[in-house]
């Protein structure tokens, strides 16, 4: 009997040094693995190099790598003057003078032609018609510059016909042009401000009275004619600013406030009026 408990003793003594033994490794375990994590943390803080000027002046001034760097920069740009350019089938034309000190010195001018704009017209004996005024009116686009006063001319163009259909025209195309027909002397545009025509407010636009022999002359030729044949028997229009070198009006030609109308009267009525229509060739 006491030799069953002796080797009861025994056992129990031996599971416990076991168990022991155990807990013991696995602390050894979970140590060493925190001790590897830990030291590898260290190792990597540790390898970053400490930033210092040592070397720096091993290396020879003649062989160092300059760089620089540019936020701006110069162009060079020249202007060439053309031929010409082809200004025919436009419907806003500029007109006036421009003296840059860059660009130097531009004149605009306007060649056209005007048209019926009702054909066939039977304006009877044109003895008896009397005219009472001629007015051409051109609808502002806009302007470039200072606008000032200025002296604006309309002049008649010589050589019937000088405008047929699909004629091409350049820049530098020149019309012979003696005859002055009308003229608005120091005068400013406003390109803002409506004016009134017979009682009805219009867009700002330039009026330029003509001469009243014009209208006799356009009313004879264009008695009872069409287009076709109209244009064939009158000349066409000049029109140029004569003073200001200040800036450039943009004249919008084929706009419905575009126009030249003849004010006249005859044996029967009077305050009659014929509008004809300005052309762009």
């Amino acid at each position: 009997m006491m030799r069953f408990w002796k080797t009861l003793l025994l056992w129990c003594s031996s599971r416990l040094v076991i168990k022991k033994r155990i807990d013991e490794g696995l602390r050894f375990h979970f140590y060493g693995i925190a001790i590897f994590f830990i030291g590898h943390i260290v190792l990597f803080i540790g390898c970053k190099k400490t930033e210092s000027d040592v070397g720096i002046g091993l290396q020879p001034d003649s062989e160092l790598l300059n760089t620089t760097s540019v936020d701006t920069f110069a162009i060079k740009t020249y202007s060439v003057k053309a031929d010409s350019l082809l200004t025919s089938n436009l419907s806003v034309f500029p007109l006036g003078r421009i003296n840059d000190p860059v660009f130097g010195h531009t004149t605009a001018s306007i060649y056209t032609q005007i048209l019926l704009s009702e054909e066939n017209v039977d304006f009877g004996n044109v003895d008896d018609i009397s005219i009472d005024s001629v007015v051409l009116s051109l609808d502002y686009e806009g302007s470039y510059g200072n606008i000032a006063s200025n002296t604006f001319q309309v002049y008649q163009i010589k050589s019937e016909g000088i405008f047929p259909s699909k004629m091409e025209c350049y820049s530098n195309s020149i019309f012979d042009t003696p005859k002055l027909i009308g003229e608005l002397h120091n005068y400013t545009p406003n390109i803002s401000d409506s004016v009134t025509v017979n009682g009805i407010k219009e867009p700002a636009q330039l009026r330029i009275k003509l001469e009243k022999s014009v209208g006799e002359t356009l009313l004879n030729r264009a008695n009872g004619r069409d287009n076709a044949s109209f244009v064939k028997r009158y000349e066409g229009l000049y029109i140029t600013a004569d003073m200001s070198d200040n800036y450039m009006l943009y004249i919008h030609l084929i706009s419905n406030f575009s126009n030249l109308k003849v004010y006249y009267s005859n044996v029967d009525e009077d305050s009659l009026n014929y509008e004809f229509n300005i052309s762009i060739f």
